[in-house]
């Protein structure tokens, strides 16, 4: 009987890969991984890189909404610069 990858050690695979390449080089990677697996554990990793994907455009729209908002952006650098004030009264004290 043959081996079958869990969806967790898929996943674990395919973050790890991640951390270590972006773009072009994580499709190569993920490519050559897929060719060494049998159907069932294919199907599985397409399954996991679907779910990856959807989570990633999720995140980035959100990420993409938060910065059309009127005066996001300015409230965001407010709030960076009273947190370095901050730390600068702090190290003079």
């Amino acid at each position: 009987m043959t081996d079958h990858w869990s969806r967790a050690e898929l996943t674990a695979h395919v973050d790890g890969v991640a951390r270590r390449h972006e773009g072009d080089a994580f499709v190569t990677e993920i490519a050559g991984f897929a060719k060494t697996l049998d159907k069932a554990d294919r199907t599985v990793l397409e399954e996991v890189l679907l779910e990856r994907a959807r989570r990633d455009d999720t995140t980035a729209a959100a990420v993409r909404s938060r910065s059309e908002e009127p005066g996001w952006f300015r409230r965001t650098l407010a709030r960076a610069e009273e947190r370095a004030s901050d730390l600068t009264r702090r190290r003079r004290a």
